[in-house]
């Protein structure tokens, strides 16, 4: 065998040494860093997690509650509680999207009241605006609740200007007529809802204010 040939057998058989030493190595690596990012995952990442596998938990056990009652109470086949629940979920949603009108009520709490000669009056109830979405997260609200929310604030600032009431209550103008065909679509579900209920079950759907 010739000098030359004895290098290239040499360099060959380095180079599987190294190859081989390389993808051994390289499992064992990936378990370290692995490993290593575990271990250094921080305990409010690891809190947020198990709070996100809660949530998505109580969310799947609601949805296996959803409409219940209603199911019960209509007494209807499978087939036909499939259509029923359908028209449900369709008016549900359709309602959430069709009110933007606020109210007032008293609240349990009293304030001194100045009359309008100045003088101290005695104490009263103090009025408070009434939102029906106020329980829905602010991610949720309607175009025309959150000019309606913003409205109220412009309405009890003593700093508001004219051209900013104006400029929102055009707005939420604007928006409630768009309300309007929400309001006319919900008329139309309801209406298809009834079709697919015999008078018994119609009853109870009253009765639960969804027709």
């Amino acid at each position: 065998m010739t000098k030359r040939s004895k290098i290239l057998l040499l360099i060959i058989f380095s180079s599987i040494t190294v190859f081989t030493v390389q993808s051994i190595s390289q499992p064992r690596d990936f378990i370290l860093t692995s490993r290593q990012s575990d271990a250094e995952r921080s305990p409010r990442s690891r809190s947020d997690l198990e709070q996100w596998r809660k949530d998505a938990q109580k969310r799947a056990d609601e949805m296996k509650k959803e409409f219940l009652r209603e199911k019960y109470a209509v007494r209807a086949t499978e087939e036909q509680w499939i259509l029923i629940k359908a028209k449900l979920e369709k008016v549900r949603y359709l309602r959430g999207q069709a009110h933007s009108t606020v109210g007032m009520g008293l609240t349990s709490s009293s304030s001194s009241s100045t009359n309008s000669r100045g003088r101290a009056g005695r104490n009263l109830p103090t009025w408070q605006w009434d939102e029906p979405w106020k329980d829905k997260a602010p991610s949720e609200w309607t175009v025309a609740q959150k000019l309606a929310m913003e409205l109220i604030k412009l309405v009890e600032s003593e700093n508001t200007t004219p051209e900013q009431s104006r400029r929102t209550m055009d707005a939420l103008r604007m928006a409630r007529r768009k309300e309007a065909e929400i309001i006319r679509q919900l008329s139309d579900t309801q209406k298809e809802l009834r079709e697919l209920l015999i008078t018994r079950q119609e009853a109870a759907l009253v009765l639960m204010n969804w027709l």
